[in-house]
């Protein structure tokens, strides 16, 4: 009998577009820098799992290829209609075999979590 019967998965719709663009000159903010090349990604979506609100969130992601191609990233987003509401933040550097990424999501309820993220990478 346990094969015959179960409760099907939750469906999730989910619908969004994203833009990305270089930035020419990379170093438009300050000619001096030493910036190879810069792109920033727009995106924006809404989600809604089965039986539940749905909710919208949005970001921006800068990316700065720097001397010795390192590369910067500075990352912002949004999120509303749900109880983790708010602005999140992230940061991140690379190189060609290594990586190091933060996020942070603060929370605007007592009841909620925030929630601080830290990634280290290499690949071998």
């Amino acid at each position: 009998k346990f094969n015959e019967k179960g409760d099907p998965a939750p469906r999730t719709k989910r619908i969004g577009a994203s833009y990305k663009f270089k930035v020419n000159p990379p170093n438009l903010l300050d000619p001096g820098a030493e910036i190879t090349s810069c792109d920033i990604l727009l995106s924006a979506d809404w989600m809604r799992t089965d039986e539940e609100k749905g909710y919208y969130q949005g970001g921006l992601e800068a990316g700065m290829t720097l001397a010795r191609s390192v590369t910067f990233t500075y990352r912002m987003g949004y999120l509303a209609g749900r109880d983790s509401a708010g602005i999140t933040y992230g940061l991140g550097l690379a190189g060609k075999k290594w990586g190091v990424d933060f996020s942070f999501a603060p929370s605007q309820s007592l009841d909620a979590i925030s929630q601080a993220q830290g990634t280290v990478s290499y690949k071998f």
